[in-house]
């Protein structure tokens, strides 16, 4: 018989060794720990790749045992719930639940629903699968956002999406200036680059898919996007700088408005001109100009 239950609680990000160390004793089918964005984030705490911390992370546990759910509430108490679990195909479900989201000019849309839009609203297939970028995190809607930003005020030819997650980045800005740009997808991840190539396809946007950590070759860009994290960003600026022509423009996303100045003072300092940010809640996207 399936008994799973789904044990839900927040704590505040000190208490996550805490409850690393908690459930240790205990068997557990699973658990979850994800941030509470509402909690806001901390100013001086980040991961090695520069992820800001959430002040209140959400704890989500998966267990048959009965018995760890009174230790629990007597332990951890705040927003304690307790929910049955049906036997599912988790990321068939998570996928089912997102909604068609409206970003600017795009109408951003999986296979669970359709295109019937009668507006000039410029359709987007997404299915992100395991790879980031379904269009509802803060960093993909203001990088979408600076693409709309921009799209008449540059003819890119050639664009490189890099640590490119679903490709929806790339395939937004190929809806733009397809015709005239050639565009090249990068990401770390071989089933980021599987399920990008799929959706790139499906979107009838042309690519250039390579699996990299980094950018090699000769090859020049007009316009590079990268939406991914502080520490990457700062560790590919250079790269960024060396392949990016001179006139081009460069979007980055992943960080919050604290980590600000140090991100705007490095790319300053390779020689790229600040244009315009948008901000997200308390994420950021800049785009800059190269001289």
């Amino acid at each position: 018989m399936y008994n799973m239950k789904i044990i839900s609680f927040t704590v505040p990000y000190k208490c996550l060794v805490e409850v690393d160390s908690f459930l240790e004793k205990y068997e557990v089918e699973a658990v979850s720990i994800f941030e509470k964005p509402e909690s806001g984030y901390s100013t001086n705490i980040q991961d090695s790749n520069g992820f800001p911390a959430a002040n209140r992370y959400i704890v989500e546990i998966y267990s048959k045992n009965m018995n760890l759910l009174d230790c629990i509430s007597k332990k951890f108490t705040q927003d304690f719930t307790v929910e049955n679990v049906t036997n599912s195909d988790w990321v068939n479900k998570y996928t089912s639940e997102l909604k068609p989201i409206i970003i600017d000019d795009y109408f951003i849309y999986n296979d669970n629903y359709s295109f019937t839009d009668s507006s000039n609203l410029i359709p987007i297939k997404i299915n992100s699968a395991l790879a980031f970028g379904s269009g509802d995190h803060q960093t993909t809607k203001s990088c979408i956002s600076m693409l709309s930003y921009i799209k008449n005020k540059i003819t890119p030819k050639s664009i490189l999406d890099m640590g490119c997650g679903s490709g929806i980045l790339g395939i937004c800005a190929g809806k733009i200036w397809g015709d005239s740009a050639k565009i090249t997808a990068i990401d770390i991840d071989d089933e980021a680059v599987k399920v990008a190539e799929k959706n790139f396809k499906e979107n009838v946007v042309p690519v250039h898919m390579r699996c990299a950590s980094s950018i090699t070759g000769d090859k020049k860009y007009d316009l590079i996007l990268c939406n991914i994290l502080k520490k990457p960003l700062e560790d590919l600026a250079p790269s960024f700088c060396s392949a990016l022509n001179i006139g081009g423009m460069i979007i980055i996303s992943g960080f919050i408005t604290s980590q600000y100045n140090e991100i705007n003072l490095l790319y300053k300092n390779l020689g790229f001109s600040l244009v315009h940010r948008i901000q997200e809640d308390e994420w950021l996207a800049l785009l800059y100009h190269k001289k």
